[in-house]
């Protein structure tokens, strides 16, 4: 019995280890027959492309193309953008692809996050944050093992405004020494910003990889190279879209030689277009019209249908839903977007009905004039702003004719359902914008600053006024203004702006232009008290802090420049040209300790440059940190592989002459030379020593060095100090004379 029963639960327990390796495999088994249906898939797809999709196997690639300020009717079947018309017959064009503001930063929060300026409360440019409780497709797709590179083409987007959240390399340094027009961002051209991506995905080996290239070169001014400039002498807005079309073609081209191109998701879009004076707009910002929120969107997706152009109204929201269905990743909740892959796969069915929810605060928050809201469909069109417009899209596509008098119910049932979406006035999902907390606001307040806040008016205010009655007279006025200052004519262009300022005293913009035109003019007082004001009207804008503190500097007024420069770094903290200023003023207010506080937050946020190094040895050296003055000044070279744009030029250089190791002795002597006004002979030496490191065959360096010996009684070495100043110039008389004063003092 005991060996039956032996042998029967031997049975058993073969029977249950066959059952557990059949469970054990079972995934395994799923998987296979997943990959068999998709080596299939690929196969079925070979006849067509003639070879097979081996990138079906793995989440795809994503490339994401933003073209800033780029108008929808200038692509698809124009002749301007043979590149993009190429990837088009890869894919699908979207032809009615609506943005959610004329603005870049709020626009491309909403791409990032799948959701419209009010729910994720980046309402303008450069004083608004991307909060950190976002949920970006950067992170998203990290989190899916995707590995994450943007690559950025102009400061409005700086990763100090929120949108680096789940990138693990953001590139948006720009070269210092750069110094834009008054109205233009500090930026870098395509042909600087592809090869920097495509060098970047050079190096990732592992794993899909999601690659965001923004592009600005379509914004104003239009001055595109050659051979674009000649071609389009006449129309230099088309040339900038012929040039980033060609800059285009070459980051295809280099996914093609990376042999990422196939079965890569490539998504090309603009986070608003350009007015080009229709309705008396010059640029964009201010109106909601088409011209400035319709963009171009393709979409190149593996499995998707070829040559599709769709008049289906899409909004850019929809982007990341798409993208993250893609990749096999669930949508998070809080996405207002649709996915479009049914339309991507030639389905007929739209995704969505909801229409389109547009809207510009620039107009109150940087004019002080009414803001203006708007609900767009696939036939109609409400804009509001002081008054209500309302245009017939299919019989009106340039929106001529204002029906509003007309169709009175529909304006009705169209701002009811706006209001369902976004009431007007509710602010309370703009939790990011840049403020003074509360200590700081009192403390400005206990110095005379009353604040008018004109974000506080409430939209469409009978007292603001409308941008479509102002806007003309003022865009003709700036186009006068920046030819007179183009051609170096300030007091005229002063003039110019003053006769604006009569008419619109209150003017936030007008005001800080005209800073601008005096501080050109080293008007500094007049600067200060200009910003004086504005700090009043817009305590939000860090570049009015930041001009402010400036003039208060150059007046000599280091007190208060420092209060301005601390409400800069308190509005944002990510503003490192803020926090350099800030440990200067800290410095020169005799508080070094806390200004190595200070260098330190300009450096992790990405500040590199010769004068911090400067600023921190001053610091050091005023608080008697030897060695640490040593290292700051050492660090200049050692920077070298930093990367950033002022240290790359300087790179190219070094082996040629030794003009870099020059500058770097010149910052050791600088703060010798402090350091010798403060009686600091022992730092003063030490600092003359990295020089004479640096530069060998500097008489002047060895002379000082000589002189500072001298002061802290090391004869011998001061006499072998002056002895190598006269070996390199025999004529220096002040080290002969001092020379033979030790040397008769030793022979004593």
């Amino acid at each position: 019995m005991w060996r039956a029963s032996t042998t029967g639960g031997a049975a058993a327990r073969g029977r249950f280890r066959t059952k557990r390796r059949f469970e054990s495999v079972l995934p395994t088994l799923l998987l296979f027959f997943a990959a068999v249906a998709v080596l299939q898939l690929a196969c079925d797809r070979e006849s067509e492309s003639g070879t097979t999709d081996a990138s079906l196997l793995r989440p795809p690639d994503v490339l994401l193309v933003t073209i800033d300020t780029a108008r929808a009717d200038r692509f698809i079947g124009t002749g301007l953008t043979p590149n993009v018309d190429r990837l088009a017959e890869r894919g699908t064009a979207f032809l009615q692809a609506i943005a959610p503001t004329p603005l870049t930063l709020p626009s491309h929060a909403s791409i990032m996050t799948g959701q419209r300026t009010p729910t994720h409360g980046v309402r303008n440019n450069g004083t608004y944050r991307l909060t950190e409780e976002a949920r970006t497709l950067a992170e998203l797709l990290g989190e899916a093992s995707y590995c994450t590179g943007a690559f950025i083409g102009a400061e409005v987007l700086s990763s100090r405004y929120g949108l680096r959240q789940g990138f693990q390399h953001y590139d948006d340094r720009f070269d210092a020494s750069e110094h834009p027009g008054l109205r233009v961002y500090r930026h870098r051209r395509a042909e600087e910003v592809v090869p920097l991506a495509l060098r970047w995905l050079a190096r990732q080996e592992t794993g899909p990889c999601f690659v965001w290239v923004h592009l600005f070169d379509p914004h104003a001014p239009y001055e595109p190279p050659e051979p674009e400039r000649s071609q389009f002498a006449d129309t230099p807005y088309d040339g900038e879209i012929a040039y980033t079309d060609r800059q285009i073609g070459a980051l295809l081209d280099g996914y093609r030689e990376l042999g990422r191109l196939e079965g890569a998701m490539i998504v090309l879009t603009s986070d608003h277009g350009e007015s080009l004076g229709q309705h008396s707009e010059a640029t964009h910002g201010v109106f909601i019209y088409d011209a400035t929120i319709r963009v171009p969107l393709v979409i190149a997706a593996p499995g998707g249908a070829r040559g599709q152009q769709l008049t289906q109204q899409v909004e850019l929201i929809d982007l990341l839903p798409t993208i993250l269905a893609a990749a096999g990743v669930d949508i998070p909740a809080g996405v207002e977007g649709a996915n479009l892959s049914p339309l991507l796969r030639g389905e007929s069915r739209s995704p969505s009905t909801a229409p389109a929810y547009v809207e510009s605060l620039y107009p109150r928050e940087s004019y002080g004039w009414s803001e203006l809201r708007g609900l767009r469909d696939a036939d109609w069109k409400l804009v509001l702003g002081a008054s209500a417009e309302l245009y017939d899209l299919r019989a009106d596509p340039d929106e001529q004719r204002d029906l509003a008098s007309s169709e009175p119910a529909r304006v009705r049932a169209m701002l009811d359902q706006m209001n369902s979406l976004y009431p007007a006035g509710d602010e309370s999902r703009t939790p990011q914008r840049l403020e003074l907390d509360a200590e700081t606001r009192d403390r400005m307040a206990a110095l005379g600053y009353i604040w008018n806040d004109a974000r506080a008016q409430s939209s469409g205010s009978s007292e603001a006024a409308d941008p479509r009655a102002v806007l003309a007279a003022l865009e003709a006025t700036m186009t006068r203004v920046d030819g007179l200052l183009a051609a170096d004519r300030t007091v005229e262009a002063e003039g110019e702006l003053r006769q604006l300022l009569r008419e619109d005293p209150a003017n936030p913009r007008l005001l800080d232009y005209l800073g601008a035109v005096l501080a050109r003019q080293h008007r500094y007082a007049e600067v200060a008290a200009l910003c004086e004001k504005l700090v009043r009207l817009t305590p939000w804008d860090v570049q009015v802090w930041m001009r402010y503190g400036l003039a208060l500097e150059r007046e000599a007024r280091p007190k208060d420049a420092l209060e301005a420069f601390a409400a800069a770094v308190q509005l944002d903290p990510w503003h490192s040209n803020a926090w350099l200023r800030y440990a200067a003023l800290l410095i020169e207010t005799d508080q070094p300790v806390e200004s190595l506080t200070a260098l330190d937050a300009a450096q992790q946020k990405g500040h590199l440059g010769l004068e911090l190094l400067l600023l921190r040895a001053k610091a050091l050296a005023r608080i008697g940190k030897l060695e640490e003055t040593g290292a700051a000044l050492a660090s200049a070279e050692a920077q070298l592989d930093g990367g950033s744009p002022e240290f790359d030029r300087v790179r190219s250089q070094v082996a040629s002459d030794t003009g870099f190791r020059l500058r770097n002795a010149q910052l050791a002597g600088e703060v010798a030379a402090l350091c010798w006004q403060e009686q600091r002979y022992d730092l003063a030496a030490r600092c003359y020593r990295i020089a004479a490191s640096l530069v060998s065959d500097d008489a002047r360096i060895h002379f000082n060095l000589g002189l500072s010996l001298e002061r802290l009684g090391q004869f011998p070495q001061a006499v072998e100090a002056l002895r190598s100043a006269l070996a390199l110039d025999p004529t220096f008389e002040m080290a002969n004379r001092h020379l033979a004063a030790l040397l008769n003092r030793e022979a004593q």
